[in-house]
């Protein structure tokens, strides 16, 4: 997406700039084609939920957060519980911006192993907790905005948890009913999100976590769902332009070597987080 700002009136000689250095593999922030920018993540931001997490990535800015509410399956899945996304962007293109995260959301929520739906059931056929997952782009101009959504509510997701549910009745003589357990109790969520990896084509090559500028500079891209096993989950294809034949699973290695360092790095932060298990003073809090 184009934003409003110096990135989107590249010169022809900056243009030409970034090109050239993507073909000798030396992009103009010193990393290489396959190189993430650092990340900084930070969970239970906001107070009022059942999880958060916020991520910064450059000038890229994101917020997530899930909210666990109780409602009815449905119909074709009556033992399954929900989960929805809603996405608000940040900027001129926002409505653009917005509905591509949704939609990247939505692609990698309908792999089946992102989230066990079946512990979110409380009575089959009648009632289930419903997963609300709101992204807030606090900024885009850094960009990988998809990417970057995509990670905090995998995060949010990983660290979040619903209150237990005690259910009474027999479905028969005694009509099913349910309660919150006593005490608070909670418990963990499921889930094992993928990570999202677009890979920019700038000139004839393409480039892992793009910035803006090089994301003005791309013909088109290619964004891989990527499981923690480093499976290959969800394929879409944006922009202009074609993908070769002969370059798709060069790309989709690409992808899969970025997507397998970057849920390490992140399952790695989270158990570490999780020990310490240290007060959070964070945003909105």
């Amino acid at each position: 997406p184009v934003h409003d700002s110096p990135a989107a009136m590249l010169s022809t000689a900056e243009r030409h700039f970034i090109v050239e250095g993507v073909n000798c593999g030396v992009r103009n922030d010193g990393r290489s084609n396959t190189d993430h920018r650092h990340l900084q993540l930070e969970t239970g931001v906001i107070s009022n939920s059942n999880g958060s997490a916020r991520l910064c990535c450059d000038r890229t800015d994101i917020l997530a957060v899930v909210k666990a509410e109780i409602g009815e399956p449905a119909e074709d899945t009556p033992k399954l519980g929900r989960i929805e996304f809603s996405v608000d962007g940040a900027g001129p293109d926002d409505n653009t911006l917005a509905l591509e995260v949704a939609q990247s959301l939505r692609r990698l929520a309908a792999y089946s192993k992102a989230i066990d739906l079946e512990r979110l059931c409380i009575i089959p056929g009648q009632t289930v907790w419903v997963l609300r997952v709101d992204v807030l782009v606090l900024d885009g101009l850094g960009g990988s905005v998809a990417d970057c959504a995509v990670l905090a509510v995998k995060a949010a997701l990983q660290t979040a948890s619903i209150p237990e549910v005690v259910v009474t009745g027999n479905g028969k003589d005694i009509p099913f009913d349910f309660d919150i357990a006593e005490g608070g109790k909670e418990r963990k969520i499921k889930a094992a999100f993928p990570l999202l990896v677009t890979l920019a084509k700038v000139g004839p090559h393409y480039v892992v976590d793009a910035t803006a500028d090089e994301e003005l500079c791309s013909a088109g891209r290619v964004m891989v769902g990527i499981t923690a096993k480093g499976d290959v989950c969800s394929i879409h294809k944006g922009g202009f332009g074609a993908v070769a034949a002969t370059a798709l699973m060069d790309v989709l290695q690409m992808a899969c070597a970025a997507g397998t360092d970057l849920h390490k790095s992140v399952n790695g932060f989270l158990a570490s987080e999780q020990q310490h298990n240290a007060a959070k003073v964070g945003f909105l809090y």
